[in-house]
């Protein structure tokens, strides 16, 4: 039987922010919306 922190996904999305924020104060990928928990934005660059 396998037991995970709780907080594992919110590890794992904190070192998301800062692999692909420029600025992590004000994130534009990825949001941390209440209820959802979290928000994909996706940006087209071309």
């Amino acid at each position: 039987m396998f037991f995970a922190h709780e907080r594992v996904l919110d590890n794992h999305f904190e070192k998301l922010h800062k692999k692909i924020e420029i600025n992590t104060a004000y994130p534009t990928f990825i949001k941390t919306v209440v209820g959802v928990e979290y928000e994909f934005k996706y940006v087209y660059i071309f």
